[in-house]
């Protein structure tokens, strides 16, 4: 699809320029970790909930979706205690929505492939403010259970974050890590059990919401 093509040309392009700029750096001045984190977001799934809200007035017994969990993992270079790079996949779960008394669930979720970059503040105590920004690719893996029938939802986009993080040091190595900050992620509908969904009103699955996040940092301890 040219949208995955784009994608990728851009995430080539991200690459090559955190190749570069490593090049241009002495390895003194770069280090390398990673993080893991857990997360809580809010989402906006007004196709969704467009669709709930229009079964509930014929009977049903839906919750909209709002919000969900997620958890994300990826590797981070930071050059010149200056400017942290990374490379992340996160995944997405969106609460479900269930009416019991008819067997039918919808059960939302996607997997976010990305690459981010992020300005930290000088600072020299144990805490460390930063502001950045991710490019990702997301990658719909849902299902829409109907009597006992699991339709896979399938479809793809690109979307990105903006983020603020604060970090306090527990050692040289180890950090733990608050971010908030928004998602921008209205992610395509291709199809919903194989069936193309192009024509209907069930054009997307709207991520985009707040995000708030916690983990943990691990990173080589700072040459100066």
């Amino acid at each position: 699809m040219r949208r995955t093509r784009r994608f990728s040309l851009t995430a080539l392009f991200a690459a090559l320029a955190m190749v570069s700029l490593a090049a241009t750096v002495s390895a003194s001045s770069m280090r390398w970790g990673g993080e893991v984190w857990g997360a809580f977001n809010t989402h906006t799934m007004g196709d969704w909930n467009d669709a709930i809200d229009q079964a509930n007035a014929s009977g049903s017994n839906f919750d909209n979706i709002r919000s969900g969990f997620s958890f994300g993992v990826g590797p981070t270079m930071i050059v010149n205690n200056q400017w942290q790079f990374g490379a992340h996949y996160e995944r997405l779960n969106a609460k479900s929505s269930e009416d019991a008394s008819i067997q039918q669930k919808l059960s939302p979720s996607a997997n976010s492939f990305g690459v981010s970059g992020m300005y930290l503040f000088p600072s020299k105590g144990m805490a460390a403010f930063g502001l950045g920004l991710s490019l990702d690719f997301t990658n719909l893996s849902g299902n829409l259970e109907a009597s006992g029938t699991e339709l896979k939802i399938e479809g793809s986009g690109v979307g990105g974050q903006l983020l603020g993080s604060a970090r306090y040091a527990f050692s040289p190595m180890f950090s733990g890590n608050l971010t908030a900050g928004y998602r921008l992620a209205n992610i395509d509908i291709d199809t919903v059990g194989g069936a193309s969904t192009a024509g209907s009103t069930l054009n997307s699955e709207d991520y985009s919401g707040v995000v708030v996040r916690a983990g943990l940092s691990l990173s080589q301890p700072s040459s100066k």
